[in-house]
């Protein structure tokens, strides 16, 4: 087990960063008094490339899990992702709840690997198997992921055969995701889905409620205008049986 240390250091972070607006996250709700050392974190981490979205896009997502859900939320632009994963790795403990948001360019079957990728710039990529061998090092014992990219479903399938995992993509790996508009700009699996989270559902409520939008409304919008979400197959594991996360 990881000594508490870490997290004293991370609620001494988030004491001196409150402070600034533009970081005031979950933490603002922990100053007065700080939760005790060994309480369980939830922690969300939102990873993305800065050509497909913008600070602008993710933080209201990670204001939804900050303020109405008490999240401490992380903020990775481009970022090294093997840094971002062991930092992650002495933050976290095995009592806390971890959520990822994965927002990049998607590949599958790179380099002749059967395996899905995203991609933040030519090189910053993450794999399915990557990601697999990070997780499993994790202690936190249920940990979900929302990969929005093109091509993405091959990472449902690396990590079904262990129940802890909850792993939702918006598309399958044979197919591609779609935004509103020319890149960077919000994706629109990503733009239903924390609009139900905002809605007070649930995370696994509110993909099964967005694949059904895409499903029964392939070509149209939500503000009435014509897009091309038509059929992009969003996966989710069937094993998962933890927490519902939000």
């Amino acid at each position: 087990m990881k000594s508490n240390k870490n997290k004293l250091l991370l609620f001494g972070f988030f004491f001196f960063f409150s402070l600034i607006p533009l970081t005031n996250y979950a933490a603002c709700y922990w100053i007065e008094p700080p939760p005790p050392a060994n309480q369980p974190l939830k922690l969300a981490f939102f990873i993305y490339a800065s050509d497909v979205a913008t600070e602008s896009i993710i933080r209201p997502y990670a204001d939804i899990l900050g303020y109405d859900y008490g999240y401490i939320a992380f903020l990775y632009e481009d970022s090294n992702i093997d840094d971002v994963l062991d930092d992650i790795d002495d933050l976290e403990d095995y009592n806390d709840m971890l959520f990822f948001c994965f927002i990049g360019h998607g590949t599958y079957n790179e380099e002749g690997l059967q395996q899905s990728r995203v991609h933040y710039t030519p090189a910053l990529t993450i794999g399915s198997m990557m990601l697999r061998y990070y997780f499993d090092q994790y202690e936190a014992g249920s940990i979900a992921v929302l990969i929005d990219s093109c091509h993405s479903g091959e990472f449902v399938d690396r990590f079904e055969d262990n129940d802890k995992y909850l792993i939702m993509t918006s598309s399958d790996e044979n197919h591609t995701a779609y935004a509103y508009n020319t890149l960077p700009c919000e994706l629109i699996f990503s733009d239903y889905f924390w609009n139900y989270v905002d809605g007070g559902d649930d995370a696994i409520t509110a993909f099964y409620k967005t694949r059904a939008d895409n499903y029964a409304h392939p070509a149209v919008n939500k503000y009435g205008k014509i897009t091309h979400w038509i059929y992009r197959y969003p996966q989710i594991t069937d094993t998962y049986g933890g927490y519902n996360f939000f």
